[in-house]
């Protein structure tokens, strides 16, 4: 059900996720569970300290597991992408399952519904285990991973390709990320793990191999008491050492092969049995401090600045220089921090319109204030592909998923607005190819809302 491994740039792109929620592994790693597997409970001591928690789901459908961790990676990713100031994830299923690398197929919206469902209904109870980074304490929280979801189309059972979500999150999480208490993974380790639990068994390594209080910090082994570690994933069988083994064994093989792990060993008998990891130590880029400090100068959140510049650090100079020129044009855009990520992370969005407004005169400036050389600038609107041919030759459905998109971040659409836009583009009703470009590349004498009713 995974969708095409991405390549290129996407493959190196850094995902980040919240540390608790993988470090305490809520969510079951084994891709199917047991009929009736709806609850379980955990309890050890780290360091000195006793902790307790539990998960309680509906009988129908389990406890989180498989493919769910997938699915909540993704929605925590749009949240972090889309720098909002609430609790709110907006985004359509498409988007949803793209982002986790599902299909987008009958089956693949089958599955995400059942996942949000899964999320949305399973309650948990954790007693000193939840790291509020902020206090520096360790919490005691009820917790569920998705507290409200509202969706359009709701008179189907299934979502589809049409369907607009509002995820709600959380505080515990959102107070999570804002604080920085989150950890990166590797896209080129994701991208060549085909199943989901050893994605799943990824994330929960990487996390448990930072330390919990300064997550900077790694460890390049790490060691479990085997059925302790079992009991950590969530497996359904807790109690059988060859069992567990085999369980396993898929996922070390995976994680040996993309080279994530140099090796993983056992020792010990009975009870006393042990799994050892051992990492290849790596060298991740280090965030550069100025481009940090740059953007955070321009008011971009701590969190989203650093996954800014992990992944995107050449775009930075020449986003600012790019933002400067739009604003200066008379482009009034609802948030400046808003058009300046946009700009970062979708550049080919406003290449036609720099193309309009990029004389000798601003180059002169760009070249003056140092942020970016016109060369720079020059090599960058004469590579880039023409955005508006490139839509022209889309699907239907892709054009209506980007119009939607791109109009939600330029006039801040609801989720009904966005729906009455997605159909009248499927219907006919909008021509996408007439309109997209004046969503896109407008200043401010085009608003779609006209077109919807508004």
């Amino acid at each position: 059900m995974a969708g095409k491994k991405p390549k290129g740039e996407d493959a190196q792109i850094r995902r980040y996720h919240e540390l608790n929620v993988a470090r305490q592994n809520l969510i079951a790693i084994q891709r199917q569970i047991p009929e009736g597997y709806s609850s379980w409970s955990y309890h050890g001591i780290s360091g000195e300290q006793e902790f307790k928690i539990s998960c309680s789901g509906k009988l129908d459908l389990g406890v989180p597991h498989g493919l769910d961790s997938d699915v909540y990676a993704a929605i925590l990713s749009l949240y972090m992408k889309q720098g909002t100031e609430d609790s709110k994830v907006s985004c359509s299923a498409y988007e949803l399952l793209k982002e986790a690398n599902i299909d987008p197929s009958g089956k693949g919206y089958s599955a995400l519904q059942r996942s949000l469902e899964r999320l949305y209904s399973s309650q948990y109870e954790i007693k000193s285990a939840w790291r509020d980074h902020t206090s520096k304490k360790w919490m005691s929280v009820t917790f569920q991973h998705i507290v409200r979801m509202a969706q359009t189309q709701s008179e189907l059972e299934n979502l589809t390709a049409a369907s607009q979500l509002e995820i709600t999150l959380p505080e515990e999480i959102v107070n999570s990320i804002r604080a920085g208490y989150i950890f990166p993974t590797s896209g080129r380790v994701l991208s060549q793990l085909d199943q989901p639990n050893s994605r799943a068994l990824y994330r929960t390594l990487e996390a448990n191999r930072r330390d919990a209080i300064d997550p900077m910090r790694q460890v390049n082994e790490l060691h479990f008491n085997l059925f302790d570690w079992a009991r950590i994933l969530k497996l359904a069988v807790t109690d059988d050492a060859y069992r567990i083994r085999r369980s396993l064994e898929r996922s070390h093989e995976d994680l040996v092969r993309v080279g994530y792990l140099q090796d993983v060993q056992y020792s010990g008998r009975a009870e006393q049995q042990q799994v050892s990891y051992l990492f290849h130590t790596t060298f991740e880029r280090i965030p550069d401090p100025e481009l940090l400090q740059l953007l955070q100068e321009k008011r971009v959140a701590k969190t989203k600045a650093l996954e800014l510049v992990q992944n995107f650090p050449e775009r930075i100079h020449t986003a600012l220089v790019h933002l400067e020129i739009l604003l200066n044009s008379g482009y009034k855009p609802r948030s400046k921090t808003g058009l300046l990520i946009d700009i970062i992370e979708s550049p080919e969005k406003y290449q036609a319109q720099l193309n309009l407004l990029l004389d000798p005169q601003q180059l002169v400036l760009a070249e003056e204030t140092g942020a970016a050389k016109p060369a720079v600038v020059k090599a960058t609107l004469s590579d880039a592909h023409d955005p508006e041919d490139a839509f022209e030759k889309l699907p239907l459905e892709q054009k209506a998923q980007r119009l939607v998109k791109t109009a939600e971040f330029r006039y801040r659409l609801t989720l009904i607005e966005k729906d009455i836009l997605h159909s009248m583009v499927m219907d006919g009703t909008i021509n996408a190819d007439e309109v997209f470009p004046r969503v896109a590349y407008s200043l401010n004498d085009f608003d779609i809302r006209a077109l919807l009713g508004g």
